[in-house]
This record gives structure tokens, sequence and C-alpha cells, in this order.
């Protein structure tokens, strides 16, 4: 048999846990709002390329392009950087839907384009890039646009 000081003290300790479990998840909430009232567009990735350290939000990236062991990032100014850096490293930190790797040697903008050709598997992005896309992209992709 247990003591009723002793069920009383553990009522008491559960109710102090609920409030303090409570509490907690009311900070949750508020901090996970805070994060989700960002706008995804002042998001960016830090680029260390031509000797430089360049802070670039994703909605001004038209496209990453694998050379080798390196990666050519092209962005909406016309500029573009080379870096020591793999596309699957960009591919990690590109954290926007946006943003997808559409072939082994591309991660584009997918807001750019403007248009794609089945045959060739070419997608036309604005200010004139071309980038391709794989089988397993098609349906995203012609779901975007229309096929000329």
């Amino acid at each position: 048999m247990v003591p009723l000081s002793d069920i009383v003290v553990l009522r008491l300790e559960i109710a102090r846990l609920s409030e303090l479990a409570t509490e907690l998840a009311q900070k949750l909430n508020m901090a996970s709002l805070k994060q989700t009232s960002q706008n995804v567009f002042d998001k960016g990735i830090l680029v260390y390329g031509n000797k430089i350290k360049k802070y670039i939000k994703y909605d001004e990236l038209i496209m990453i392009k694998a050379e080798s062991n390196y990666s050519i990032i092209f962005y909406k100014n016309g500029h573009s950087a080379l870096t020591s850096k793999t596309l699957k490293y960009w591919e990690e930190r590109c954290e926007v839907d946006f943003l997808r790797r559409t072939h082994k040697s591309y991660i584009i903008n997918l807001k750019m384009i403007k248009s794609y050709e089945i045959l060739t598997k070419n997608i036309l992005l604005e200010d004139g890039h071309i980038a391709l896309y794989s089988r397993s992209n098609k349906k995203i992709i012609s779901e975007l646009c229309q096929p000329q």
C-alpha cells in the first residue's frame, strides 16, 4: 500500500511537469513560426570562388553546372563563379523547392525555365542559358512549360 502523502507528491510533480511540457511546446511553436515567417528568398548560400566569399540569395541563382569536381554558379546579373565544390555539395545546401537537380550535371532554378526541347532534352533558361534534363525529370519539366 502506498502512503497518501506519496500519491499527493506524485500528482503535484505530474502537474508541474505537464505545465513545463506545455510551456516548452508553446516556445517551440513560436520559434517555428518565426522561422517559417522568414521569406525563403532571403535565404541563400555562401559561395567561395574567384578568391572571394559572396552570399547569394537562392532567388538570384539561374543554375549550377558541374565541371568535373568543380561547379560553375550562374547568377541573374550575368556573372558566374567557379567553385571547388561538387554538385552534390550544392544540392545538399539548396534547401528550396524551386532549385532542383534535373541532370547529373545541372541544378537549375525552375522559375527561370522558358522552354524545353523533347528530342535534345535541353532546357532553355532565361538569359540564354541551356541546361539538360534526365528522363526521370521529364514530367516535372513538362508540367512547368509547354513543349516547343
